[in-house]
Formats: structure tokens, sequence, C-alpha cells
């Protein structure tokens, strides 16, 4: 039986693919920075169908930031997987930080 070879195209066509999810991704995830002037950085971790996000913060930020912070993080990330399944290992154990300048 011979191995079939996948044509040169094809793999052009998923290396493009992966930078736009990516770049989409971190668009988002700067989105979520800029609602939320209290959060320093964040990490995911899937878990079945959930997701858990570590999440850092500043001493100054309030709770009710908090609280909304988390589902926030959680809504905008979920979108991704949901809407490309291609998603899921690029958010998988990524951590995000604000860049300070």
């Amino acid at each position: 039986m011979r191995a079939h070879r996948k044509h040169p195209a094809d793999r052009d066509r998923r290396a493009d693919a992966a930078p736009a999810v990516d770049e989409k991704i971190d668009a988002a995830a700067h989105a979520i920075f800029e609602r939320h002037p209290g959060l320093c950085g964040f990490t995911l971790r899937f878990e079945g169908d959930a997701i858990l996000a570590d999440v850092s913060l500043s001493p100054y930020a309030t709770p009710p930031e908090s609280l909304d912070l988390f589902d926030d993080i959680a809504e905008t990330m979920l979108a991704f997987v949901d809407e490309d399944a291609r998603s899921a290992p690029l958010l998988a154990r990524r951590t995000f930080a604000r860049t300070l300048h």
C-alpha cells in the first residue's frame, strides 16, 4: 500500500488558517484588557467543555470588576471554540499579559 501525500497547496491553506485565528484571539484578548483596566494577565486551560482561567488582577481592581471579568474572559474565549474548533489548541495553556510601555 502506498502512502498518500498531501498536496503542498493543502498544507499552505492550513498554515494560513492558524495565523488568522491566532490574530483574532489576540485582538479579543486586547479588547478584554481594554474593558478591564485592573486586569494584569490571565492563563487559559480547558477541562472538558469548561474553560478555566487563572487571573491576575491589580490590587486596585474593584470587586464588581473582578466578578465581571471572569465571565467576560470565559464568554469571549469560548466564542472562538464554538466558532472554530481549531482555536481550542491555540487557547489551551496560553497566557495573555497586559503590555506596559
